[in-house]
This record gives structure tokens, C-alpha cells and sequence, in this order.
């Protein structure tokens, strides 16, 4: 139950970070970022499933900072000049 718990929340982190993305900041993000975020958020689906909490601490950590990345780097997108009037949210 706690596994289920934790993947749903995982999911709507990820959820909720990119609706919040712009859409002329998404297209210019790295679809091989992207790629590396799903990577490690699947290792932390099997370490769960292999009980190896640490390692799924690790992979979620590493999830997490990509994903910091990503927004920060969406954000400083859109605030720079000329961006802000050409961006439509994603819901």
C-alpha cells in the first residue's frame, strides 16, 4: 500500500511540474532529459519492488533534481525578455 502511495505521489510531482511549463519553454527542452527523468523514476519502481529503499531514495533524489533543473530553467525562459508574451500554458 505504501508502495502505491508513493507512486501516485511521485506522479503528481511530475504532473504538476510540467502542466506548469509553458509552451514555448517546453519545446525547448532536452526530450534526452526528459528520457533521463523516466530512467530513474522505472529504477525507483524496481527498487521498490525489490525492497532496496536506498537505492530508490537515490533514484528519486536524482528525479527530483532534474526536474528542479528543468523547472528553473523554464522559469528563467520565461521571464526573459520577449518570452513572456509569446506562452501558453499547458493544462
Amino acid at each position: 500500500m505504501q508502495y502505491i502511495l508513493f507512486i501516485v505521489t511521485v506522479t503528481m510531482v511530475i504532473s504538476l511540474c510540467i502542466s506548469n511549463v509553458a509552451v514555448s519553454a517546453a519545446m525547448t527542452v532536452n526530450p534526452q532529459v526528459l528520457q533521463e527523468i523516466e530512467s530513474h523514476l522505472t529504477e525507483v519502481q524496481t527498487a521498490l519492488d525489490n525492497k532496496y529503499i536506498e537505492g530508490a531514495k537515490r533514484h528519486l533524489d536524482i528525479a527530483m533534481e532534474l526536474l528542479s533543473q528543468l523547472t528553473n530553467k523554464t522559469a528563467d525562459l520565461e521571464s526573459s525578455p520577449g518570452m513572456a508574451d509569446n506562452t501558453t500554458n499547458i493544462r
